[in-house]
């Protein structure tokens, strides 16, 4: 005889669902609690991850920018050796060679005056390299491209094993705003002559070196500015 089937026990259960349970059961008690976690120390947990040595809070969107630096490098080395010039690629690819010194020296090597190239890699175009203007880094951390359309002013901070440089591109006609003083939340079409930017620094030597720029709100994927003394 067959026993007919009790309604009020789920055993008609979706497989999927049935594994996701015992998954949950087997988890430890702070993985389970982990969706019920106190907004107020997940914010606290954020803003540490998002401060600086002096203070500065970076931007949210800058923070997910320098995470995403191999992500960027990767994409815009991809279309830069698909479809750029030959004698283009010639000028990127020895800029990327040599391993970056450890934060704390590069650090100590980068005050005085840098000849500073930027070169463009992806987007609209595979690699746009412009000519070579001034750049300055003095005692305190603080780094400033002189000369050009487009400049660039901040500072440089070890953080996580890496030298970063956080500053503010603005055009040579304005006066840029510091850092801290820009939004959180930009909008790079509403004004393309000040913007938050972060890059990555790395000097393969005392006159050599770039530092990289990902995700940047105009044009490329990643824009690499080459230092040379």
């Amino acid at each position: 005889m067959r026993l007919s089937r009790d309604p009020t026990r789920r055993t008609d259960m979706p497989r999927l669902t049935a594994l996701a349970l015992m998954a949950a059961l087997a988890a430890p008690a702070h993985a389970q609690s982990s969706g019920d976690a106190n907004p107020e120390a997940a914010a606290a947990e954020d803003q540490a991850q998002r401060q600086l040595p002096d203070g500065t809070t970076l931007r949210a969107d800058d923070l997910r920018r320098l995470n995403g630096t191999d992500r960027a490098y990767g994409a815009a080395l991809r279309q830069a050796m698909a479809d750029a010039a030959p004698g283009d690629l010639d000028q990127l690819l020895p800029a990327l060679r040599g391993a970056p010194m450890p934060p704390a020296e590069a650090r100590a090597a980068m005050p005085g005056d840098w000849s500073c190239q930027m070169m463009k890699v992806g987007g609209g175009l595979a690699l746009t390299i412009y000519q070579p203007f001034a750049c300055r880094a003095d005692d305190q951390g603080g780094f400033h491209k002189l000369t050009g359309s487009q400049r660039t002013k901040g500072k440089l901070f070890e953080r996580e094993g890496r030298l970063i440089y956080v500053g503010t591109g603005y055009t040579w006609d304005r006066e840029p705003l510091p850092y801290a003083d820009l939004p959180e939340v930009v909008d790079g079409s509403s004004d393309a002559q000040m913007l938050p930017e972060v890059g990555v620094v790395e000097l393969t030597g005392a006159d050599r070196g770039r530092i990289l720029f990902p995700d940047p709100y105009l044009e490329s994927v990643m824009n690499v500015l080459v230092l040379r003394r």
